[in-house]
């Protein structure tokens, strides 16, 4: 947790997150995941470990998010704007779709290429017994 901490106040320039504690964090998670993504609550408790749903929502659910209010003004037609706003949780899940397309795309490349350089040593074996030793000198 620390060296998270450090990382994202020496990449942001700001010293607040210095003061992130393990409850902020577990808050955020909660938070992101009911509100942004719309993760059942009960589920949500059992995975962060929370006996009691209704505690978790009453202390650790915190909407006041600017996309998440923006977003549910919208929705209810109290706004009359499209929500197109991604969330930063959203962005790195997107940039991690991204990585898993790329990796899976290398993957289909390199198993293609192993697979031609594998006919490509069955056809030189193969070859290698009709042609003479003189030919090759």
């Amino acid at each position: 947790m620390v060296d998270a901490r450090e990382l994202a106040a020496n990449k942001t320039g700001d010293d607040d997150f210095l003061e992130v504690t393990f409850h902020d964090f577990r808050r955020y998670f909660a938070t992101n995941l009911f509100y942004r993504k719309g993760i059942n609550i009960e589920f949500i408790a059992a995975l962060g470990g929370w006996e009691d749903p209704d505690y978790m929502k009453e202390e650790y659910l915190d909407p006041y998010f600017d996309d998440v209010i923006e977003r549910h003004l919208a929705q209810k037609g109290v706004l009359d704007i499209e929500t197109d706003h991604q969330s930063d949780f959203e962005k790195v899940l997107s940039k991690m779709n991204e990585l898993e397309n790329r990796i899976d795309t290398l993957d289909r490349t390199l198993a293609a290429d192993t697979i031609e350089v594998g006919s490509e040593e069955l056809e030189t074996e193969e070859s290698d017994g009709d042609h003479s030793l003189e030919e090759f000198l």
